[in-house]
């Protein structure tokens, strides 16, 4: 597109011009640059607390606001300067860019929204979902069941694990089991001669591992 500006000064010099910058003529082409370290969008997290970390870059930064879960703007900045910041480990604005850090203690989903716009009302937005899981996975098995006589050279087992955010595998003796429509997990195992020890694991989304034999 293209901006029409009344009686413009040049730029100073090519470099200005070639980062869709004119300070000279005060406006803006770029919008706001959103970083968001600590947790990426869809991430599943086996560790707490989660520090996120927000820097929003823009010389001529006029407004931004920043939420986490449904508790209403965690911090707000007009005209250059931090009105609130609630939560924070540390918040700042040098003149370039805006820095905010928030700590996150609690299992669940959590989502994280993040708004901004420069003097030339030039927006961004950026939203970050993600789940903090610490907890394992539970597993037990359902047959066959311990110390069983099977007389056959394969036998068909069944398994249950559950998960608040989702199992992503369930293996035995590191195969994996496949998911029935009633949600139990599923396979046939090969036995040799004497006892065998079957030991099943489940791992969750988040990387959280648990196991029964």
């Amino acid at each position: 597109g293209s901006l029409s500006i009344a009686a413009p000064t040049p730029c100073s010099d090519d470099s200005q011009c070639a980062s869709h910058r004119c300070v000279n003529t005060q406006w803006e082409a770029a919008s706001p640059r959103i970083t968001i370290t600590g947790a990426s969008d869809g991430e599943y997290i086996n560790h707490r607390p989660v520090l996120i970390g927000l820097t929003i870059g823009d010389a001529a930064l006029r407004a931004a606001s920043a939420h986490l879960d449904d508790m209403g703007p965690a911090i707000t900045f007009q005209d250059g300067a931090l009105e609130y910041f609630n939560g924070a480990s540390s918040a700042s604005y040098d003149g370039n860019a805006l820095a905010w850090q928030v700590v996150e203690y609690s299992e669940g989903a959590h989502a994280f929204g993040v708004s901004a716009a420069n003097a030339a009302g030039i927006p961004a937005n950026a939203n970050v979902r993600f789940v903090i899981d610490v907890t394992a996975p539970t597993v037990s098995v359902v047959a066959p069941a311990s110390g069983a006589l099977i007389g056959t050279p394969a036998v068909d087992v069944t398994v249950s694990a559950g998960d608040a955010f989702g199992v992503a595998a369930v293996l035995v003796n590191g195969a994996p089991l496949a998911l029935g429509a009633d949600g139990l997990y599923r396979t046939r195992v090969g036995l040799g001669d004497g006892g065998n020890v079957l030991t099943f694991t489940a791992t969750d989304l988040a990387g959280n591992v648990s196991s029964s034999s």
